[in-house]
């Protein structure tokens, strides 16, 4: 689906899946998404890193291939989310003098380099996050203080931490297929991006991001980010749990959690699981396919209910608890938004509003067109929101040749690549 106009390309490494986007907004700013594909990792990627390089970067080619033959476009460049519980995100402010008090681009540049020079960590390097900035002009907030007048330009400014193990191995994957990073972006807030309204933003809003290993909590007040964080608990943990307690497959496992989900009998009300349930009197036999040498090869539905309820209430926990903690579980009023592969867990979203209180809905992508079936998912929603930010990311640079994919930005890298 070749045409006129800017092509950005996304990935994210999910433990489950890589999944890869292809996008392009057109000249009169609309934005399509031309292209996907994703490949199982299959145990490459594991808490956000790269676990087999070779596996990782055979997998990345399968989802990259896919986008691209469904998109037709020539790609050179693409976006890459960051995950994982060693990845810090945190504010950061920096401060410029405006030169006969008018704000240019320079001026935002400046503040930004202020900014990260506070944020630089041994052993990492900071990542800034455009979307995600806030703007004084002599101490009043501003939305975008571009030819505005003011004496002091201050950026609170957003930047993640990325560690050198990390970046060099995502870098390394997407390098050995021909193509560049254009920029890093921290997964839990390309999430929110992929899929909040500008009304969750500014009346308060959480999102969930459930990956298998890694999970991420941002949370938007006041059309800010005012937390941002990664956590080493997945929805893997309830899939693990199956697996290991009936002695089958992780495929398998899986099927069985994504079929029959979360048992909502379990609950006695609101706040207190029910420990003494009894089994239904319509309780059904499940056959299982792939048990070690041994295992039974049935089950009753009712001792599958009981070993995800019980996961799926600590992850629950987990969530509220992480949010609680830092004040923040009841100023939401536009809910808790759930994506990735755990959202796709029946009942999920209801258990979490029953523990929480906390109105709880799925957050699927927004901000295209048209969004295609296979991918109008809430797995799909961080890759989305990558795929956005690049779009953003783009607008904000300028479009810098060894960014951009266009047949310009395919020459400029050949020249870096065997000429430079």
């Amino acid at each position: 689906m070749s045409g006129k106009g800017d092509v950005v390309a996304a990935v994210d490494f999910g433990s489950y899946a890589i999944r890869v986007l292809i996008g392009r907004r057109t000249p009169e700013g609309m934005f399509l998404i031309t292209g996907y594909g994703q490949a199982l990792s299959k145990e490459c990627v594991h808490f956000g890193a790269i676990q087999n390089i070779q596996a990782a970067a055979k997998a990345f080619r399968k989802a990259l291939d896919a986008a691209r033959a469904m998109a037709g476009e020539r790609i050179v460049s693409v976006y890459c989310g960051i995950q994982g519980d060693t990845v810090k995100s945190n504010l950061f402010e920096g401060k410029v003098q405006v030169e006969n008090g008018l704000v240019k681009p320079e001026h935002l540049i400046q503040a930004r380099k202020n900014a990260e020079l506070g944020s630089v960590a041994s052993g990492s390097r900071s990542i800034g996050c455009i979307v995600s900035e806030e703007w004084l002009l002599d101490n009043m907030p501003v939305m975008n203080p571009l030819n505005m007048r003011g004496n002091v330009l201050t950026g609170r400014l957003r930047y993640t931490q990325l560690s050198a193990f990390l970046e060099n191995n995502l870098r390394q994957c997407i390098e050995n297929e021909g193509l560049t990073v254009a920029d890093f972006v921290f997964t839990p807030l390309a999430a929110a991006y992929g899929c909040l309204l500008p009304e969750d933003k500014k009346s308060g809003a959480a999102v969930v991001n459930l990956g298998a290993t890694c999970s991420g909590i941002v949370v938007y007040q006041n059309g800010k980010v005012i937390e941002a964080g990664a956590y080493k608990w997945g929805c893997g943990d309830i899939i693990n749990d199956v697996a290991s307690v009936l002695r089958i497959s992780f495929a398998e496992a899986t099927e069985l959690v994504m079929d029959y989900g979360i048992n909502l009998d379990l609950y006695a009300d609101e706040n207190t699981p029910s420990s003494q349930a009894s089994p239904s009197a319509n309780d059904v036999t499940i056959k299982l396919s792939h048990t070690v040498t041994g295992a039974p090869t049935t089950i009753k539905k009712s001792v599958l209910d009981e070993i995800v309820f019980l996961r799926a209430n600590e992850l629950t926990d987990q969530i509220c608890g992480t949010l609680n903690e830092k004040r923040l579980l009841y100023a939401l009023p536009r809910g808790l938004v759930i994506t990735g592969g755990g959202a796709n867990i029946n009942n999920l979203d209801r258990i979490i509003y029953l523990k929480s209180g906390v109105e709880t809905r799925i957050g699927t992508p927004l901000g295209f067109q048209e969004i295609p079936d296979a991918i109008d998912a809430p797995e799909w929603t961080a890759v989305t929101g990558i795929l956005t930010y690049g779009f953003a990311h783009r607008q904000a640079t300028g479009g810098a040749p060894e960014t951009a994919n266009s047949l310009w930005a395919a020459i400029w890298h050949f020249i870096k690549e065997y000429i430079a």
